[in-house]
């Protein structure tokens, strides 16, 4: 699942105190870490049930908004109309952006490499910097255009190496999953503070509702176990973790930890079901980790003085 979303759904609101306790802060990584943790399997799952897209996206949604649903419910404590309501038009935006996204992480995942999706997929924060410089007239650094330039010739690189093994189109899908989720990502900027949780539940609801336009079945016990698991379990805790982690730590240093997903989604892979990634999408890897990394890390010695993320 894309990440980038989940680590800006607590957005800190606007003068809210920058230095928090070592105590806090702790537990801001802590939460970060342990939901990129139960989120890193996303990708194997859904490499491991046999079925298309429309059945896994209707049941993993359908699944999710249900479990999200309850989580909001305690969050807003009873009061889950007024939560639905903060979130507004631009509320709404973010549910169809999400969804797509959704849509095509999951679709890009059954047409080409774990290893290529989730490199591209990462590129996400550095759209969303083009775009709310387009949109919302934020200044960008040079240090992001410079980002931007590694990143575009990263994505080349992976794009290179599936026109040999045929993954193009699947390498494309999850580039527009990666506007998606930048969309996302600029569309929260405009409504800094207000919990999105119930905007993904409407995603959700979304994803579930075009799933079931077209055609979804009931899978055998063993697939729906799995699906079960990913969209009761799995994916709720990941975003609500997610969600928390910034009310402890900046925004950027859980959006630098949740890149680990790049990482820890091929291994998964590799280890049980034997996929190698591409010699390309290894090296393009490298290079965009390093760069969001090198990118974050000076951002917040521009905000906080700091030089590394404390």
């Amino acid at each position: 699942m894309t990440t980038p979303t989940a680590a800006t759904l607590s957005a800190e609101k606007p003068g809210q105190p920058a230095r928090r306790s070592a105590s806090a802060h702790l537990i801001g990584l802590a939460l970060a870490f342990a939901g990129v943790l139960v989120l890193s399997p996303d990708a194997l799952i859904i490499r491991s049930i046999r079925e298309a897209p429309p059945t896994i996206l209707f049941w993993r949604a359908l699944l999710t908004a249900i479990s999200l649903a309850a989580i909001a419910i305690v969050m807003s404590r009873g009061r889950l109309r007024d939560a639905f309501r903060a979130i507004g038009r631009i509320g709404l935006l973010v549910a169809i952006f999400h969804a797509v996204g959704n849509i095509a992480f999951v679709v890009a995942i059954t047409q080409t490499s774990v290893a290529n999706t989730l490199v591209i997929i990462s590129t996400a924060p550095l759209f969303a910097a083009l775009l709310s410089w387009a949109f919302l007239g934020e200044r960008i650094p040079r240090r992001t255009w410079i980002a931007v330039a590694a990143v575009v010739g990263a994505v080349l690189l992976v794009f290179s190496g599936s026109l040999e093994s045929g993954h193009l189109g699947g390498d494309l899908i999850a580039l527009c999953g990666s506007v998606a989720s930048a969309a996302t990502i600029t569309t929260i900027r405009r409504a800094r503070g207000v919990s999105m949780i119930p905007a993904i539940v409407i995603a959700a609801g979304i994803t579930s509702l075009i799933a079931l336009a077209l055609g979804p079945r009931v899978p055998n016990s063993e697939q729906l176990g799995l699906i079960v698991f990913q969209g009761s379990l799995m994916l709720p805790a990941a975003i609500a973790l997610i969600a928390t982690a910034p009310r402890f730590v900046p925004a950027p240093e859980v959006s630098l930890i949740t890149r680990l997903e790049m990482i820890l989604g091929p291994i998964w892979v590799w280890a049980f079901l034997g996929e190698t990634p591409a010699a390309a999408a290894i090296a393009s890897g490298a290079v965009i980790l390093a760069t969001l990394t090198a990118h974050t890390a000076l951002g917040l010695r521009a905000v906080d003085g700091t030089s590394l993320p404390r």
